[in-house]
């Protein structure tokens, strides 16, 4: 029985990596994809991976950062399908910097995208999911660096142990209303995508997580996705499950600091 039959799931970032990863896996689970992603080009691609494998999906251009682009794909996937079950807030990404040297612009770029993107996309769905009987799921990718000082640019930091705490004081909110709606995160550790080096991520840190066997692929991360977003975690709310391999051990904090001035 598939886990997710007839769901609607809405996933941002799918265009690739975990987004992608969770937005195939979902699909395989029974659920119909709204693959959203600020390059439309990359969100066909998964659309059409999905429907390659036997799933529905469709793919929408999408700014999660934007707060007039989450009331229209809101309005959007509620008029054509009638509601939202599960919400992925995958959008997310560091700029790599040391902490002194980081700019005002920066800071916020990387809170919009980190904290802004899931603080809109939580209010809005929400406000559909209440309204449903059967209620909906929540799940929020974060990072280890939300939750351990390790080799992340500072801000990423501050703004991943952000995305936390609006996680876990959100699902305790909708439990006190009585909303049916379940709020979950995800702790990815250090992940083998195209976006690592892309968003920041310094390439001799990505190298030394390959050798030390701490890279892990989308697909680990997507399977917690599917956890949270199926009735498997029925009764879970306000968890936060790490997918790390073993990441936030001592091993990590003991790596040699990189010099990112060079």
């Amino acid at each position: 029985m598939n886990r997710v039959d007839g769901r609607i799931a809405l996933v941002t970032g799918a265009g690739s990596g975990i987004g992608k990863a969770s937005s195939e896996l979902l699909a395989l689970a029974g659920a119909q994809l709204v693959v959203a992603d600020v390059n439309i080009e990359s969100a066909l691609e998964t659309v059409e991976s999905i429907v390659a494998s036997g799933g529905n999906a469709i793919g929408i251009q999408h700014d999660a950062t934007c707060e007039e682009d989450w009331k229209k794909i809101v309005a959007e996937v509620v008029g054509q399908f009638g509601a939202i079950d599960i919400l992925v807030n995958n959008v997310g990404g560091c700029i790599l910097c040391a902490f002194a040297e980081a700019t005002t612009e920066s800071w916020r770029q990387t809170l919009a995208r980190n904290l802004d993107s899931t603080f809109f996309g939580m209010r809005e769905v929400i406000n559909v999911m209440k309204k449903n009987q059967r209620g909906g799921s929540i799940v929020n990718i974060a990072s280890v660096a939300g939750l351990i000082d390790e080799t992340s640019p500072v801000i990423y930091c501050g703004a991943k142990g952000g995305v936390r705490m609006l996680s876990k004081a959100a699902a305790a909110e909708s439990r006190r209303k009585g909303y049916k709606i379940r709020i979950n995160s995800v702790y990815p550790g250090s992940v083998n995508t195209a976006a690592k080096v892309r968003h920041g991520m310094d390439p001799r840190m990505i190298q030394r997580h390959l050798e030390m066997g701490l890279m892990g692929e989308p697909i680990d991360i997507a399977r917690g996705v599917l956890f949270f977003a199926s009735d498997d975690s029925s009764f879970v709310n306000g968890a936060e499950l790490v997918i790390d391999g073993g990441a936030t051990s001592t091993v990590v904090n003991t790596l040699p600091e990189l010099d990112h001035e060079k």
